[in-house]
């Protein structure tokens, strides 16, 4: 079965995008500086650069019909999706507001005054 236009050109930008997450997790990866943030950012950004290579790995596959490598690009996603998931979490942990009672929009606005 020949793939139509529509497919390839959906499967072009799809690869686009793919490797632009990847570029500009390497990126941040590469500039990212010490700070309250930056381990929960570093874990995002690995667990990314992960799922694109397990992506990439898994088109590869599928096109060569390596089953090896099939099963590699399912390990690099798996590891991915869990590096993000914790980079996730640890962001969600630092923004996390603690549990006491917020001042009103009123009180707020009285110390602005």
């Amino acid at each position: 079965m020949q793939p139509d236009l529509v497919s390839i050109l959906l499967d072009s930008i799809s690869l686009a995008i793919i490797l632009g997450m990847g570029f500009y997790s390497l990126k941040l990866i590469l500039v990212m500086r010490r700070g309250a943030l930056e381990k929960s950012w570093r874990y995002i950004s690995a667990g990314s650069l992960s799922l694109v290579f397990g992506i990439v790995g898994f088109a590869v596959s599928s096109i060569v019909g390596s089953i090896l490598l099939f099963n590699l690009s399912e390990v690099l996603m798996t590891c991915g999706g869990s590096l993000m998931l914790l980079g996730l979490r640890s962001h969600y942990e630092f923004w996390k507001l603690p549990k006491r009672k917020l001042a009103k929009d009123s009180e707020r606005l009285s110390d602005l005054i």
